[in-house]
């Protein structure tokens, strides 16, 4: 039976590397090494030459290589520390699982229950690899990848998946699928991190990703198709009472391909100022669309909380 190959042993290469002639001991070191004897038979090397020794030559005459240049000096530093780092390292961690591609682009989609993508992973470790869980980014991502599955060294396999963008929209960069292992016999878990990068087209669209009441008391907004051809509104809520809307040339629950409402804050419905207005705030539009039956418009409003003076009581809260 085949025996396993040998670990290779970085102290005997380094060795092996300072007798080469050219290279020499740095700063004129000699060397001290058991196997530098005058008996090669006794060396802990027998049946290597070594370089620097010419026959003939007894102990008492050899003369010890000096490092001719800067050159070699740095050589000898960069090997030892690359020595000291290949030994210091566990086996398994320059190794790992890569995913091709590397992420996963899908684009511009449209509000549909099935976009499939697909991507490999390959294990590029010395060692079995096994995967030990998945995390998907959302309920509305599948993959057919289980869990406990295992990968030999160099081998691959094909992951199909889909994601379902109804009810979603806008770009959406903030998703990924993390897929943890373990390496070998190792108890150290890694993750391969897969960023999903899309970008929902809305099927009615918005003229602007929020209502701004920060600044000013009134703010508007308009609706137009997206990726429909027309729609219906057929009910609007907001987040608070004082977040009142009025509709202007539109009314609800008709067909049509624009609609515009008006916003503004009620000054009579805030609470006490000293209570923080901070969100989330927004308003809800209620459609015909299937495929987006609700969805939310964010409010800005700004937060007129007063903070205590040193002294005071703030009311409303208790000390």
């Amino acid at each position: 039976m085949k025996r396993p190959a040998k670990r290779p042993n970085w102290l005997d290469l380094l060795l092996l590397i300072l007798q080469r002639k050219e290279f020499g001991w740095p700063l004129g070191i000699p060397c001290q090494a058991r196997h530098c004897g005058d008996d090669p038979a006794a060396s802990r090397h027998s049946g290597r030459s070594l370089p620097w020794r010419k026959p003939g030559v007894s102990r008492g005459k050899r003369q010890a290589p000096r490092c001719s240049s800067a050159v070699e000096l740095i050589a000898f530093l960069f090997t030892a520390g690359l020595t000291w780092l290949l030994a210091a390292t566990p086996a398994g961690a320059f190794a790992a699982l890569v995913a091709v591609p590397a992420d996963i682009s899908l684009g511009e989609l449209r509000q549909v229950e099935h976009n499939p993508f697909a991507f490999t992973i390959k294990n590029t470790a010395r060692h079995t690899v096994k995967i030990t869980n998945i995390l998907r980014p959302c309920s509305c991502t599948q993959i057919d990848l289980p869990q406990d599955f295992s990968l030999s060294p160099g081998g691959s396999v094909d992951v199909r998946g889909d994601i379902d963008t109804m009810g979603r929209r806008g770009r959406l960069d903030d998703m990924a699928i993390a897929i943890s292992y373990r390496i070998g016999q190792e108890i150290t878990e890694y993750t391969l991190i897969l960023p999903i990068n899309l970008d929902v087209l809305p099927s009615i669209a918005t003229s602007a990703t929020s209502v701004d009441l920060r600044d000013r008391q009134v703010d508007s907004l308009s609706l137009k198709p997206g990726t429909v051809d027309e729609f219906r509104i057929r009910g609007i809520e907001t987040s608070d009472a004082y977040i009142k809307w009025k509709l202007i040339d539109s009314s609800l629950d008709q067909d049509c391909k624009a609609f515009h409402i008006k916003f503004w804050i009620d000054e009579s419905k805030l609470p006490d100022e000293a209570i923080s207005l901070e969100g989330p705030h927004w308003v809800q539009f209620s459609t015909s669309v299937a495929s987006e039956p609700v969805f939310r418009v964010p409010v800005m409003i700004e937060d007129r909380s007063s903070a205590p003076t040193s002294g005071e009581i703030s009311p409303g809260r208790n000390h």
